[in-house]
């Protein structure tokens, strides 16, 4: 392009107009124009880097999708998304500039206007209504008032539990929870939360050793992709905190400072973590502990005793839990079995990790007095209900 003369490149330009204005699913159409565009030495490559930056073979992929039945991404319906669209105005304006590319952007534009229904990005699996779930906890001054607290407390909750028992892959902006069936109810809690449908939550059985045995378990699995949902949770520290770079996320640590001041304010009558700050933080502890919390029960003198306790690799994490809520208990080495260890090898692997008792007075005066979380919390981790 760079080397052709005046009208070629016209010439180039009027053949790249014709196909944003052609159906995309018209495979003649489309075999006709990058033929055309092929004889002015405008190849696919070229042109996909019109489209998609640095996807080279942007075009040759689609022409496959939409033409080829044994595809495995076969569909005549092809649409691009949104970012896809947005790139190729920009690539157009940064070559051509605002003047000469407004006959393509007026094409693209009607494109759009056609086809409302496009996806935001290229691979969206699945479209959830609430893709900024998390937008609020990102901001420094978060919305105290009372129509406000319910909605704010809950989405600690679940970024606190999400820490514990989700993973998050950065490349496909996807998450995914996997959990024993029996905790079926705890991914339709946050299904609709986040207005994912309920149908879509997936079921199955998977094999493991345990005990010198194997043993098949039924889970149940959320997962879906969303660009937005994956970036809100990498700025609240996901993918730190996963790789034990970071303890409690910045988010958290806030709203323990801001806790901590009105606490002073009060003359301490009440527990910096019994402010609404505080119980902010609360409900980050309890949503953790309920993806990586146990229940242990011991007998003594035929009384029985209940504690609940944290385990997790990030020793950060439980330092900075002990350190701010005061707890006397120390920190112990463990080690468990790897979570998502299937049967591969004789030998299975573990992972080294650090366990932290909860005082039941924390449940009592801070944990167990959230209101707003009695209804999707999980009373089996609960001491006061067990005691």
């Amino acid at each position: 392009y760079i080397k052709a003369n005046d009208e070629t490149k016209a010439q180039i330009w009027r053949n790249l107009q014709i196909f944003l204005s052609e159906k995309l699913n018209d495979s003649e159409a489309i075999d006709k124009i990058i033929s055309s565009m092929l004889i002015y030495k405008l190849s696919n490559d070229m042109l996909s880097k019109l489209f998609g930056n640095n996807n080279r073979k942007l075009i040759t992929n689609i022409q496959a999708r939409i033409t080829k039945k044994n595809h495995r991404d076969y569909n005549p319906n092809y649409l691009f998304s949104l970012e896809i669209l947005i790139d190729l105005i920009n690539n157009i304006k940064n070559i051509l500039g605002i003047k000469d590319a407004y006959g393509c952007i007026k094409l693209i534009g009607k494109y759009w206007d056609i086809n409302r229904n496009l996806k935001r990005y290229t691979k969206q699996q699945v479209t959830i209504d609430k893709h900024h779930f998390f937008r609020e906890l990102i901001y420094k001054d978060i919305n105290i008032l009372k129509e406000y607290r319910e909605k704010i407390i809950r989405k600690f909750y679940w970024l606190g539990y999400l820490l514990g028992d989700a993973s998050l892959y950065k490349k496909e902006n996807t998450l995914k929870i996997k959990l024993k069936k029996s905790d079926i109810h705890i991914l339709k809690k946050f299904a609709n939360s986040i207005e994912f449908p309920l149908n879509r939550i997936q079921e199955g059985i998977c094999y493991r050793e345990w005990g010198g045995q194997i043993h098949g378990y039924e889970y149940a699995q959320l997962r879906f992709s969303s660009k937005e949902f994956s970036a809100d949770l990498i700025n609240l520290g996901f993918l730190k905190f996963k790789l034990n770079q970071i303890g409690l996320p910045t988010c958290v640590k806030m709203q323990i400072e801001k806790a901590r001041k009105l606490h002073l304010k009060t003359g301490s009558k009440i527990k910096w973590y019994q402010t609404i700050h505080g119980k902010y933080v609360c409900a980050f502890i309890l949503g953790f502990i309920d993806a990586d919390g146990s229940l242990n029960k011991k007998i003594i003198k035929v009384v029985p005793y209940y504690n609940t306790y944290i385990t997790n690799t990030n020793l950060m994490l439980l330092e900075e839990i002990k350190e701010y809520f005061k707890i006397n208990n120390k920190i112990q080495n463990t080690v468990d079995p790897e979570d998502d260890y299937y049967i591969i090898k004789d030998i299975k692997p573990t992972k080294k990790c650090y366990r932290l008792y909860i005082p039941p007075v924390l449940f009592k005066d801070g944990l167990m007095t959230i209101e707003e979380l009695k209804s999707i919390s999980l009373p089996r981790k609960r001491i006061e209900l067990r005691q």
